[in-house]
């Protein structure tokens, strides 16, 4: 699911969470965002504790960041 929406969007990057771990991820950052390992990302970290969901996007073409409650 994770590579289709990366695929799909163009985004940097792309996790999946359980609000405590990393169960997917793919994109800038996936040598240190492991699967299995602590959610270590701030922008993570802040839609998990306010029990939302988040689209933290970051292009691959630019440095620019969007993060919005979905």
């Amino acid at each position: 699911m994770a590579r289709i929406v990366y695929e799909e969007t163009g985004v940097g990057a792309v996790t999946i969470t359980d609000r405590g771990k990393v169960l997917a991820f793919i994109g800038i950052g996936d040598d240190h965002h492991l699967a299995g390992t602590p959610i270590t990302s701030l922008q993570t970290i802040e839609a998990s504790v306010g029990g939302g969901v988040l689209a933290s996007v970051y292009s691959r073409s630019s440095a620019s960041h969007l993060c919005a409650p979905i």
